[in-house]
């Protein structure tokens, strides 16, 4: 059975991945962890001594304006020598990997859906380049028995379910820093914010400021976890991945035990009190 699959966005996050049971086949590394060199050096670090294999995990949206780095920095993690693939978040991304001949490992995250067996093969074959998609995501939308009639047995080896994270709600080039507090001064650097807004039921949600690329991703109130369904997902042969997004490294590593621990067949005690899974057993119609 493979490890697991896991993507940090902090330092912290990073950290933590090492001396943790759990096995980590891949640690997806948020871009501006990746440009930034002595961080760079410190994920290559870590992927070397876990043994698992150091993939990029692209901005979720790219900003054509005066100062952004627009293709630059996919330009940059495209000639990462230490990093095998990129996660890859729309379609400009994947058109831009395969128009360049990209020869690592290119994986399509959630927000390029795939809903039938047919938008899978497409991403895999008919794209119009001679590179094509290496792997695909279940959508969060899907309902896990949907997703498994859309890709069948042949396809399952190439993709992957998300089964812990705070599924993004929105990802809006509007910033709620901006409006509520003021820019952080630092528009187009290797930098991120985060900060908490409440929506109309009370419930907190956390907003994590992307300043490189300029854009906001506002994250569910609760997180998303199939523990309940791992065991299963793991005997299909898909590939398991966990989302860390504003967690601490303390919470990362309770997180990496709980879900190493039902891997291995063993009773664990859930290390968070709320929780969502999300359309996994309902998907959209």
């Amino acid at each position: 059975m493979r490890g697991l699959d896991v993507s940090v966005r902090t330092r912290e996050q990073l950290a933590a991945l090492e001396g943790t049971r759990a096995r980590i086949a891949r640690i997806y590394a948020d871009a501006q962890l990746l440009l930034a060199e002595e961080d760079s050096k410190a994920a290559s670090g870590i992927a070397q001594r876990t043994g698992a294999l150091l993939f990029a995990a692209a901005p979720c949206m790219m900003r054509e304006e005066e100062g952004a780095p627009d293709e630059r920095d996919m330009e940059a993690l495209s000639l990462l020598t230490q990093v095998r693939g990129i996660l890859v978040r729309n379609m400009e991304q994947l058109a831009f990997l395969c128009g360049r001949g990209y020869p690592g490992t290119i994986v399509c995250d959630s927000q390029i859906y795939v809903f039938n067996s047919a938008s899978f093969r497409l991403l895999k074959e008919q794209l119009p380049y001679e590179r094509k998609a290496d792997e695909t995501t279940a959508a969060h939308e899907l309902s896990l028995a949907q997703f498994f009639a859309a890709c069948p047995p042949p396809l399952r080896e190439s993709a992957t379910v998300i089964v812990y994270g705070y599924t993004p709600m929105m990802v809006s080039a509007g910033c709620v820093r901006l409006t509520t507090e003021g820019c952080t001064g630092k528009k187009h650097a290797l930098y991120t914010d985060t900060l908490s807004m409440t929506d109309r039921t009370g419930r907190q949600m956390r907003v994590t400021c992307d300043c490189r690329c300029c854009y906001n991703v506002i994250w569910n109130a609760h997180r998303l976890s199939l523990h309940r369904e791992v065991a299963g997902l793991a005997r299909k042969g898909v590939r398991l991945r966990l989302d860390f997004t504003t967690e601490t490294g303390e919470e990362c590593k309770r997180v990496l035990a709980f879900f190493a621990a039902i891997l291995a067949g063993k009773e664990a005690d859930i290390p968070y009190e709320a929780y969502t899974t999300g359309r996994s057993g309902k998907g959209v119609e």
